[in-house]
């Protein structure tokens, strides 16, 4: 899988630990060979993510935000989480199935009955 640099990701600040770390989930759970929705998707991601995490570090240094902040911050937290539904009806995850207790019980039946021959 080919992995995608973005240059202006600085991964010594907590912001950017937290970017790099999402690019990287994108790009494994996108593929390697992502559509250009999906590149798109992801990146549209990135960046919401990106000034939540721009808007969040003012709260903290300043104790609060303006109403125009917490404007700000609602429309971008509505555009991630629009993009992840977008994402996630383009690229579903796969089901990973846990094992039910029928199986469980099957395969302990199993090894006792290797066990016992």
């Amino acid at each position: 899988m080919t992995r995608r640099r973005d240059p202006n990701i600085n991964s010594s600040t907590r912001e950017g630990r937290m970017l790099k770390a999402t690019r990287l989930e994108l790009d494994r759970r996108i593929g390697p060979t992502p559509s250009f929705e999906a590149r798109e998707l992801a990146d549209q991601i990135l960046r919401a993510k990106r000034e939540i995490a721009l808007v969040e570090r003012k709260r903290i240094d300043a104790g609060a935000l303006s109403e125009i902040e917490r404007e700000l911050m609602m429309r971008h937290e509505n555009a991630l989480s629009r993009a992840l539904r977008r994402l996630e009806r383009l690229a579903p995850l796969p089901a990973s199935r846990e094992p039910s207790l029928a199986d469980l019980l099957a395969a302990d039946r199993a090894a006792r009955e290797a066990q016992a021959a």
